[in-house]
């Protein structure tokens, strides 16, 4: 049996923000004073003395109505509210990277699937030498070198798609409504303020350079995708790493090698 959705925004309520807390509020105290009033009513056509005795006592009714079902609501629409936040809150860190802030690879690939078109492409970018980094420096220096490259990341790539951390130093961007050109020429730009401006960190100078593979999705499931820019990151490695390479025949987009 299908509840009435009166009944249902009462007791099964969806509160998101203040406006659907004050809106729950208002609806489930009118539903409680009318229905305290209503047995009033129908106590005095029973008992009837007189219109004043009635009256009193209907304006006493919807008083106390009022004073108990404020506070006991209002709680409940809080809890309501608190616990949507919790949800979102929850589901934003399910799709948050820890160390970087960034989306994580749940995100990355819900973004994928949102945006899987013939214009849409998922690049791979993978830090060169990061192990070299970590044995030099210690996994400190190494983390905030992540962390220093997922905020460059933002910036070069903002507007174009979504920038994410996919595991260790391998990064992955989902691009969409882009055109080849135009996502050659950010990865570019990328790629050559990278090299040519090292991190500090801690009086450390940490020079960082990027290898990125880029495959096409086509509306094609995310495993084969990735595993293109996966062999594209890997070809451009093994090209002598600091370069951008498309899945497919064809060679390095870009080389600062």
């Amino acid at each position: 049996m299908d509840v009435p959705k009166p009944l249902k925004r009462i007791f099964s309520p969806v509160i998101r923000n203040r406006r659907d807390l004050a809106r729950y509020l208002l609806l489930a105290t009118a539903s409680a004073i009318g229905t305290a009033l209503l047995v009033d009513v129908a106590q005095q056509l029973i008992f009837f003395t007189d219109w004043e005795t009635a009256i009193r006592s209907w304006v006493v009714t919807i008083l106390v109505a009022s004073v108990i079902a404020l506070p006991l609501l209002g709680s409940l629409g809080y809890a309501h509210l608190n616990l949507w936040r919790a949800q979102v809150q929850l589901e934003l860190l399910s799709r948050t990277d820890d160390l970087t802030g960034l989306p994580n690879r749940r995100a990355v690939l819900s973004a994928f699937q949102r945006h899987n078109e013939r214009d849409t492409a998922l690049v791979l970018i993978d830090v060169d030498h990061f192990k070299r980094i970590n044995d030099t420096h210690g996994h400190g220096v190494g983390d905030a070198t992540l962390q220093q490259l997922a905020g460059v990341l933002v910036e070069e790539l903002d507007g174009l798609g979504l920038v994410g951390r996919v595991g260790g130093e391998e990064f992955a961007f989902v691009a969409w409504k882009q055109s080849s050109a135009a996502l050659a020429q950010r990865l570019d730009r990328l790629a050559r303020r990278l090299s040519t401006r090292p991190f500090l960190i801690d009086g450390i100078t940490v020079p960082v350079t990027v290898s990125a593979g880029v495959a096409l999705c086509q509306g094609r499931d995310f495993d084969t995708v990735y595993q293109e820019a996966d062999h594209a990151l890997y070809g451009a490695k093994n090209a002598g790493r600091n370069q951008v390479r498309l899945a497919g025949p064809a060679s390095a987009i870009r080389s600062h090698g």
